[in-house]
């Protein structure tokens, strides 16, 4: 029973870690640049 709540939790902390990731790769991608005619757009492997 430990070991199924100790899997639960690695999981839940991974895909927020994985979240997190994504959001703060998504910000540096969009901050990149102030013009918004030139920002490069967000790869599609990031979206995933």
């Amino acid at each position: 029973m430990l070991a199924s709540i100790n899997k639960r939790i690695s999981n839940k902390l991974l895909a927020g870690v994985a979240l997190a990731g994504m959001m703060v790769a998504s910000l540096s991608v969009k901050t990149a640049c102030l013009f918004f005619l030139n920002q490069p757009k967000v790869p599609e492997q990031l979206r995933k």
